[in-house]
């Protein structure tokens, strides 16, 4: 499949369908039937319509999680909680140069998710060395990974990055749950969870948009032709 093929170009007929969809959500509709009716009205393909749903939220989600985020400066000596897997599926997209896009809760996300990344070796140690040296700069007193147990490789991918923060100096602690969700939120009374699942987000009390930040400060670790695409600029 080609990268052109995962871009979803914001013309008339997807800014139409982001106001139709966003008011749908904010009469109280839920999101499928939302995305159901407006992928029917402007004749959506698969990609279209996850990017509504990844992409486009209520209105009072939105104020909510803007509340909630934090900056770089407040990571410092502080517990960083990070979705593993939610983060890789972001960075392993802008590293394959397909479009991410920075929501309308200004969270950068991809679209495809993380089915491609994790059997992809050496894209996976590109994103981990990536992680890991950024998680050197923002200086955070300790970081916990969190990846679902029943993903595929899943012990794989913990012993991967345990080796690469080893290596590099980072002290970080790997948790294998049996949700990763369910642990995020549990944990995160504890410090910053790093996410941009909107399911994570409406229940945690900080956040932290780490693949976005990842993405925005280290540009040249990316291709020169990766595209973000403001959601919000658009509109």
């Amino acid at each position: 499949m080609s990268i052109k093929t995962v871009c979803v170009e914001p013309d008339q007929r997807i800014i139409n369908a982001i106001i139709d969809y966003k008011y749908l959500l904010d009469r109280g509709y839920g999101q499928k039937l939302s995305a159901d009716v407006v992928s029917s009205r402007y004749i959506l393909n698969s990609f279209e319509r996850e990017f509504l749903i990844r992409c486009i939220h209520r209105s009072d989600y939105v104020r909510e999680i803007l509340k909630k985020k934090v900056s770089e400066k407040d990571l410092r000596r502080n517990v960083l909680i990070i979705d593993l897997m939610n983060v890789t599926s972001t960075l392993g997209a802008a590293l394959k140069d397909e479009c991410v896009y920075r929501c309308d809760d200004t969270f950068i996300r991809d679209i495809r998710g993380s089915k491609t990344i994790s059997k992809n070796k050496d894209l996976v140690k590109k994103i981990f060395e990536l992680i890991i040296d950024v998680l050197k700069d923002l200086e955070c007193d300790k970081s916990f990974f969190v990846l679902d147990k029943n993903i595929s490789y899943s012990i794989i991918l913990m012993r991967e990055i345990e080796l690469i923060a080893s290596s590099k100096g980072v002290y970080s602690e790997n948790i294998l749950a049996e949700k990763a969700d369910k642990t995020l939120i549990e944990r995160s009374r504890e410090g910053v969870v790093a996410s941009s699942d909107y399911v994570v987000l409406e229940k945690v009390f900080k956040t932290f948009d780490l693949a976005g930040h990842i993405i925005e400060r280290y540009r040249e670790r990316f291709p020169e032709s990766l595209r973000i695409i403001d959601i919000n600029s658009v509109l």
